[in-house]
C-alpha cells in the first residue's frame, strides 16, 4: 500500500455484508437479534449525533438475513421516523 500525498483523498474500504445466525451487518448499518428483541443501527445524519438505533419487527429483521429487505431501505423508513419524531 502506498502512502498518501498531502492533498490525496482518502476513500475507506466498505464493510461486505455479513450475515450470521443473530446479525446481518452492511456496508454503514447493521441489524441484530439480542433473544426477542430486534434492532437497526446505523450512523447519525445529524452533524455529531453518533449512532441510531430503533427497535424492528422480527420480519424485518428475517427479511434483511434472508436479503429479500435492503438494510439501506430499512435505514431509509427508520431514519424518516426518527426526523419526523424531532419536529
Amino acid at each position: 500500500m502506498s502512502e498518501l500525498e498531502i492533498g490525496e483523498t482518502y476513500y475507506p474500504k466498505k464493510r461486505d455484508l455479513l450475515i450470521t445466525e443473530n446479525l446481518v451487518r452492511g456496508p454503514d448499518w447493521e441489524v441484530e437479534r439480542i433473544g426477542d428483541v430486534y434492532t437497526l443501527e446505523f450512523l447519525a445524519a445529524c452533524h455529531g449525533s453518533g449512532v441510531d438505533k430503533y427497535n424492528i419487527k422480527k420480519e424485518e429483521f428475517e427479511a434483511v438475513k434472508a436479503r429479500t429487505l435492503n438494510g439501506s431501505d430499512l435505514v431509509t423508513k427508520y431514519d424518516s421516523i426518527g426526523h419526523m419524531k424531532n419536529r
